[in-house]
């Protein structure tokens, strides 16, 4: 069981396919490295979006939520962002940070990456529960393609991201702007070196 004042929160802020998820994963690498007594964990905020849809979108659509494609996260996120909007409402933003804190009072952590941190919309929002932590590092990633020698930048895929998307980068204590490699070693690495640079300027947050 975990006090929740102590953990370390990292959340991970950008548009969709910015490598967010890449970037959690060489995190916990080089938290370890650096920290081996800590407790890393990666916990996303949709986790209860997934389970809460898991059986229709399986049974109407034959996709498993938890290992989509791209073309099937093209196909099911409409319906996800619907559904995720409607707890969001229900709960003045509320929701998926309170079932974060209902999972992380169960688990022995120290430190939890979050890697879907997305809205900033009510008084105390996504963005505020995090800052409000007393150990917290918002980190903000934005990805481009070269063409014609211009950095051309992911777009937002909905109107959410649009909106919020720039009140996450503006409050981030790091930002990550990197060139899009495709899947693969190379991002793996481009990663890994992104995380050893954030964790270094970081240090005093785990030491």
């Amino acid at each position: 069981m975990s006090d929740l004042d102590k953990i370390i929160y990292i959340a991970i802020g950008g548009k969709a396919r910015t490598g967010k998820d890449t970037l959690a994963k060489a995190l916990v690498k080089s938290i370890n490295n650096l920290a081996p007594n800590l407790k890393v964990g990666i916990h996303s905020l949709a986790e209860p979006i997934r389970e809460e849809l898991y059986d229709q979108i399986s049974s109407y659509l034959d996709i498993n939520i938890f290992k989509m494609t791209d073309d099937e996260k093209a196909i099911v996120r409409p319906f996800m962002v619907g559904w995720g909007e409607t707890m969001r409402k229900s709960s003045g933003g509320k929701y998926f940070v309170e079932q974060l804190e209902n999972k992380l009072v169960d688990e022995d952590i120290d430190v939890v990456i979050v890697p879907d941190l997305r809205y900033k919309e009510y008084d105390f929002d996504e963005l505020d529960y995090f800052k409000s932590k007393n150990k917290h590092l918002i980190i903000h990633m934005s990805c481009y393609k070269m063409v014609n020698n211009k950095r051309v930048y992911n777009k937002a895929p909905n109107k959410q991201e649009r909106m919020n998307d720039p009140k996450i980068k503006n409050a981030a204590d790091v930002k990550v702007d990197w060139e899009y490699q495709g899947e693969g070693e190379t991002l793996d690495k481009l990663a890994q070196f992104h995380a050893n640079l954030i964790i270094n300027d970081n240090m005093t947050l785990f030491i």
